[in-house]
């Protein structure tokens, strides 16, 4: 949901970051972020085959006996849903459209997204407040949290998810490079403003907190907490709730087209863990680390670059 609204807002807000820096020819790290990178995601597909066979060899589903999530969503709560995102992207757009200083043009796009983004947390929590059993804190916690499997399933997620998304992500702009040589890949809005020199310290807090914590609540309470279990109750699927949910993730970010695979491997992963434990803190927590680690990477990076000496 939170990039429905980018095409015609303009408003490319700071969410899935680990997948933000490519351009006609994706950059590469400095070297040491580079090995640190390529060692978490030998070791992340290794456990992702393992995996794999350990579920062929055992046939057991995964999602058996997950915990049940009472709620009364409906196709109708996810119209409401989306419709409310839109009409806050105009409102919010319009309401900013003075802003048209030609330094300020990207950072005022960066804080249109971020607004409605909250507008958008604000309007889910209200729909689950109503229709969710328990209202908004059983929604977060779950019905019957177990710290313990919330802990391990988080840190698992999140090693496959930053081990393996970037393999994804390289494959695909292989394949793309294929059969389009020439093709371009765009760069992310946030880091772009983050990577600009001078900005104001309150800019780039301000675009940290919204990648890191905005945008995951707001993401996985829409695609997870409310999109995967209404296409599941309409199924009778949970697996098909879960990949349409991922899927819908994935295709939201079509301002980097490149990207999709990746972040639908991404909400697959946030999908299995939230049917998993019941708690939107899992996915949240697996989403939100995931964009931290990027923004660390490109500090570093930028750091990095900047000390190396000339040739």
């Amino acid at each position: 949901m939170i990039s429905l609204w980018h095409n015609l807002a303009s408003a490319q807000t700071p969410d899935s970051l680990e997948i933000a820096q490519a351009e006609s020819t994706p950059p590469s790290l400095p070297g040491p972020l580079q090995q640190v990178d390529d060692i978490v995601s030998i070791v992340a597909t290794v456990g992702a085959i393992l995996l794999c066979a350990a579920w062929l060899k055992n046939r057991k589903d995964p999602l058996e006996n997950s915990p049940q999530r009472p709620n009364t969503f409906t196709a109708e709560t996810v119209g409401f849903a989306v419709v409310g995102y839109a009409i806050s992207g105009i409102i919010l757009t319009l309401a900013l459209g003075e802003w048209n200083a030609e330094n300020h043009v990207s950072i005022r796009s960066q804080f249109v997204g971020i607004a409605t983004q909250l507008a958008a947390i604000l309007i889910c929590f209200v729909l689950i407040a109503r229709q969710f059993e328990g209202g908004i804190v059983r929604f977060i916690i779950g019905t019957k949290p177990n710290v313990n499997k919330m802990a391990s399933i988080t840190g698992l997620s999140l090693l496959l998810a930053i081990g393996c998304c970037p393999v994804i992500l390289q494959g695909t702009v292989w394949l793309v490079r294929l059969f389009a040589p020439d093709q371009d890949f765009p760069t992310h809005a946030t880091l772009d403003v983050l990577q600009k020199e001078n900005q104001p310290f309150a800019v780039v807090v301000c675009l940290w907190l919204a990648a890191a914590v905005v945008a995951p609540v707001a993401e996985e309470t829409f695609f997870r907490g409310i999109l995967q279990p209404v296409v599941s109750s309409l199924s009778k699927n949970r697996w098909l709730g879960l990949f349409f949910g991922a899927m819908a993730f994935g295709f939201a970010h079509s301002q980097q087209p490149h990207a999709i695979p990746a972040l639908i491997f991404l909400g697959i992963l946030c999908g299995i863990a939230y049917e998993r434990t019941g708690s939107m803190l899992v996915p949240i927590a697996i989403h939100s680390l995931f964009n931290f680690k990027t923004l660390i990477w490109q500090a570093l990076s930028t750091w990095m670059t900047t000390i190396q000496p000339a040739p």
